[in-house]
């Protein structure tokens, strides 16, 4: 917590339980009356605020959001220097375990120099953030204050994507516990990841080398790769197809390819999308692609607002569609959903969300959904997945199962909550098809060609 008054440094000191309190405060003799309140005041709702978190682990998230409690916490984090209520004057500042490392220079100067695409993003199981500077890929370790960094400057054309996957057992002749993929129009390139010794705190050390397999995409950009734990590889292509990469294994014989591409969508997805690319000129590429490795389903979603359903069996060796919902029907189901699960604003926010989609004139298409999230078990056993539109609008689905077993079989739309408070201010927030596609756009390009 920073204290009204800027010109006064505070220092947080962490406690134990049998020490000081875990929020002591240094200094806090010095303080003014008001402020001294202020502090107090924001204490007993954080530990208050703890505490209900802390209970609530037993609780299904369904249990939460039918029986929502009054959340002053959220309110009070809305800064006003102007309010009566000490709270409101508070702010609350982000704090975080560790300290931001700043990007290394020779990266910095590398975004100087773009001149195509530049696509960001993290790899969180390295602790590593990764960056596309046209051809080049660069990984570096966010919590390591030297700066290293690795670098790949094998391809001769644009980046439009990457991911980090587990490679199949026995798909390269030496152990590697990660693998990443790099995709350009022209194809997909598979690296190896060697984990190195590493510094005190700043965890392993990477190596990149090529592990000469590559596959061709047809001249379709795959914006979106994610990888399951047994190794399968799902690709979102910018034509609206899902793909599967599939990486041999290397006793498979001299005569078999170190990898292939196929397509996994149904036939009739395929017609359809032939005849609406001939008679309007556009396609509805899959701008987020995500696997729930509890339940083994895979669900994408198109630039439309098109929910997509997969079944990848109890071993997770099979692919198996199952239904799709449109954003509209989420809305419709929205609309008849018990009042208590559905937060005040949210459906007509959603609304807004699918308008101005539809408006949306060809040279900008926008999305009314951009972001897809499969929920633990653990949080929840009534809903599975949480929806997020372009204003921010969260909607909470289950993936439902007939009554006589457990197969899936439909999207349900259960509840839907506000957006969260923001101290950016009221300014729109919307979301592109870069956006929507997962990666951080950090300039003009765009992956769905």
């Amino acid at each position: 917590l920073r204290a009204p008054n800027p010109r006064r440094a505070l220092r947080i000191r962490p406690g134990t339980m049998e020490g000081p309190h875990p929020h002591q405060i240094v200094g806090y003799s010095a303080l003014a009356p008001e402020e001294r309140a202020a502090l107090e005041a924001a204490r007993a709702l954080v530990d208050e605020q703890i505490e209900r978190d802390a209970r609530s682990l037993s609780v299904d998230l369904m249990d939460l959001l039918r029986h929502p409690a009054v959340e002053p916490y959220l309110l009070a984090a809305v800064h006003d220097a102007q309010s009566d209520d000490p709270l409101r004057r508070a702010q609350f500042a982000p704090a975080s375990p560790r300290p931001f490392v700043k990007m290394p220079a020779v990266l910095e100067q590398a975004i100087a120099g773009v001149q195509y695409e530049m696509f960001a993003g993290l790899f969180a199981d390295l602790n590593h953030a990764w960056l596309t500077v046209d051809h080049r890929f660069f990984m570096w370790n966010f919590e390591d204050p030297l700066g290293a960094f690795v670098q790949f400057d094998g391809l001769d054309q644009s980046i439009v994507s990457a991911a980090l996957i587990r490679p199949p057992a026995g798909a390269f002749a030496e152990e590697v516990p990660y693998a990443v993929l790099l995709a350009t129009p022209l194809e997909v390139t598979v690296l190896g990841v060697r984990l190195l010794g590493g510094g005190a705190g700043s965890g392993p050390r990477v190596e990149l080398f090529h592990t000469g397999v590559r596959v061709l995409t047809d001249n379709v950009n795959m914006v979106k790769m994610v990888g399951t734990p047994s190794g399968r590889i799902f690709m979102a292509g910018a034509d609206g197809f899902l793909y599967e990469l599939t990486l041999r294994n290397t006793t498979s014989g001299w005569w078999a390819a170190p990898a292939a591409k196929r397509p996994c969508s149904r036939r009739l997805e395929r017609v359809r999308h032939f005849v609406w690319s001939a008679l309007f000129d556009a396609n509805d590429p899959i701008i987020e692609l995500m696997v729930d490795n509890e339940r083994q389903v895979l669900v994408t979603l198109s630039r439309t607002g098109t929910l997509q359903l997969y079944s990848l069996g109890e071993a997770g060796d099979r692919l198996t569609w199952l239904c799709a919902k449109t954003a509209d029907a989420l809305r419709a189901e929205l609309t008849h959903a018990p009042s208590k699960c559905v937060r005040r604003g949210a459906v007509d926010l959603l609304a807004k969300d699918i308008e101005a989609a539809t408006n949306a004139p060809p040279t900008a298409p926008a999305a009314p959904l951009v972001a897809v999230s499969a929920i633990p078990e653990a949080i929840s056993r009534e809903v599975q997945l949480v929806v997020t539109s372009a204003l921010g609008v969260r909607i909470f689905l289950s993936y439902g199962h007939t009554a006589a077993s457990q197969q899936l079989h439909a999207l349900c739309a259960h509840a839907a909550l506000d957006p969260p408070p923001s101290g950016l201010g009221d300014a729109p927030r919307r979301a592109d098809a870069d956006a929507g596609g997962g990666f951080g756009g950090l300039a003009g390009g765009s992956a769905f060609g």
